[in-house]
């Protein structure tokens, strides 16, 4: 299979037997335009949920046509994706030398807005992405590539860092996808809360955070005084998750009864199954199957795949939101190590599980992919709220941002101090 980078590079052309390999102008304008349709398609129903009828009907074709560019919405999928790498590279090429000044800073602001003008445009493709690569071995291996081609244009623009050598690349590993992601949850927050999230609030306080990482706080050009505006504003829950949250903790209590064996196999599969097949491992079969339990046992307890999907979802949340709470008060270096590890950990089971719940919910719940980013955010704001310099609020997303992308993996020991660092550096230093 073409990697992602040869897909963007590659002009169009019909798959086989439908005609031969040559596209037009006019076949180009359709290819375009039924990428256009899935891109909407997979923002009204999430990639899982999404059906290439629907990608027909906004495109004006039939399903043959789709099929005439594409294997299916994995293909249209990744196409996707190609596009969306290559005007992120693009926005990366376009960088000029990070200094420790503010013409660095305005090299900095500028690429930010470059990649939150892409994001835009590919928002539901770089929200999926990591929910459906799990499970899809070339996609997370074309991903790394990309990161690493990105890690390395980073540090070549980047000119006198008081960073250690060693350092260095690894902190550029942790911030350049931190940024894509801070961009995501800092849209999502933005759909629900316009008036506070908008972009040249957001553009100047994830380059403020960038720059401090890098080069530390230099007041004037990456350090300001405290914001004045309103508070954030906290985003809730809808009822129906909220019924959902109250049903999952009873399920748990339940699992937790002698003669419950069926029900906690099944919750306790989900997570592994996410994390080898990811949104394929949610079928009913794959459920039961990787459980040792009937079909029969299934339906005993839930709906549908969709219902088992809402339940082990929300449980996921509450473990994340159950660690946050632990977060230290002051972020002191001992403890956030300990905190951090703690995090990764519970990250790695349940980060999959919360991706597949906001990928595949539908309806009113997809409105509440703000309020589960708002509930992290805001803990994290509590921590660095007393600080004296910039945008908390704001900043405390970002962080929350780079601590997922931090947690999405293990790390060695000397990451875990990179990402101590750049915590100190870009979050909690007081305006001097």
């Amino acid at each position: 299979m073409r990697t992602l980078a040869d897909q963007a590079m590659a002009r169009p052309t019909r798959r086989e037997p439908f005609a031969d390999s040559s596209v037009g102008a006019r076949g180009l304008r359709t290819h375009q335009r039924i990428l256009d349709a899935a891109l909407e398609t997979f923002a009204e129903s999430g990639y899982d949920r999404a059906s290439l009828d629907r990608v027909a009907e906004l495109a004006g074709c039939s399903r043959v046509t789709i099929y005439q560019y594409a294997n299916g919405k994995d293909g249209l999928f990744r196409r996707l994706g190609a596009q969306a790498s290559t005007q992120m590279w693009s926005a990366m090429e376009g960088l000029d030398d990070i200094t420790a000044d503010a013409s660095g800073h305005a090299s900095l602001r500028a690429f930010v807005s470059r990649l939150g003008d892409v994001e835009a445009r590919y928002a539901p493709v770089i929200r999926a992405f990591d929910a459906v690569a799990e499970g899809d071995g070339s996609l997370t291996g074309e991903a790394a590539t990309i990161l690493r081609r990105g890690v390395g244009l980073l540090e070549a623009r980047l000119v006198g860092t008081d960073l250690a050598p060693r350092a260095v690349e690894s902190t550029v590993a942790l911030l350049n996808p931190g940024i894509v992601r801070a961009l995501s949850h800092l849209a999502t927050l933005r759909a629900a809360a316009p008036e506070f999230y908008g972009r040249e609030r957001v553009d100047l306080a994830i380059a403020d955070v960038a720059h401090r990482v890098l080069f530390g706080p230099l007041p004037g050009v990456n350090v300001r005084p405290p914001a004045t505006a309103d508070a954030a504003p906290k985003l809730h829950l809808s009822a129906e998750s909220e019924a959902i949250l109250q049903r999952a903790r009873a399920l748990d209590v339940s699992a937790a009864g002698p003669t419950k064996r069926a029900l906690r196999a099944m919750l306790d599969a989900a997570a592994g199954l996410v994390l080898d097949q990811g949104f394929r491992g949610l079928r009913i079969d794959a459920i039961v199957r990787a459980a040792g339990v009937s079909r029969g046992s299934f339906y005993t307890y839930f709906d549908d795949i969709g219902d088992f999907v809402n339940v082990v979802g929300v449980r996921g949340i509450r473990k994340a939101s159950a660690v946050m709470e632990e977060l230290p008060d002051d972020l002191a270096p001992t403890a956030f190590r300990h905190w951090l590890r703690h995090y990764a950990d519970v990250n790695r089971t349940s980060g999959p599980l919360v991706r597949a719940w906001l990928e595949a919910t539908t309806g009113p719940l997809r409105q509440d992919r703000a309020a589960v980013i708002d509930d992290g955010r805001r803990q994290l704001a509590q921590t660095i709220c007393t600080r004296a310099i910039g945008q908390a609020e704001v900043d405390a997303a970002i962080l929350l941002a780079i601590t997922d992308v931090f947690a999405s993996q293990s790390r060695s020991n000397s990451e875990v101090g990179v990402m101590v660092t750049m915590v100190e550096r870009g979050f909690l230093v007081a305006q001097t």
